[in-house]
């Protein structure tokens, strides 16, 4: 990874994908997805009114988990392959 700019905790490294799509609920969604190198803090929800909770997990937690959407686990699927080159 080649870190390029530091955001909160998090050094931001390589582009791995970006998507829209509709929810079910016809929420419109711009998906931009980067691998990142988390460096120090703690996470914790900024905007509760968009997120419920933050978790820590692993890759084959998110795509085992019958709560995760099919688009998270095609881009941790992406990232896990850029993240293993």
């Amino acid at each position: 990874m080649h870190p390029t700019a530091e955001a909160g905790g998090f050094l931001a490294s390589d582009f791995v994908r970006n998507t829209s799509f509709i929810l079910d609920n016809g929420s419109e969604v711009i998906d931009i997805v980067f691998l990142c190198e988390f460096d120090k803090g703690e996470p914790y929800v900024k905007s509760p009114d968009e997120v419920d909770a933050v978790y820590w997990m692993t890759t084959d937690e998110i795509l085992d988990s019958p709560m995760a959407p099919i688009w998270l686990k095609e881009s941790i699927q992406e990232a896990e392959l850029l993240r293993k080159k």
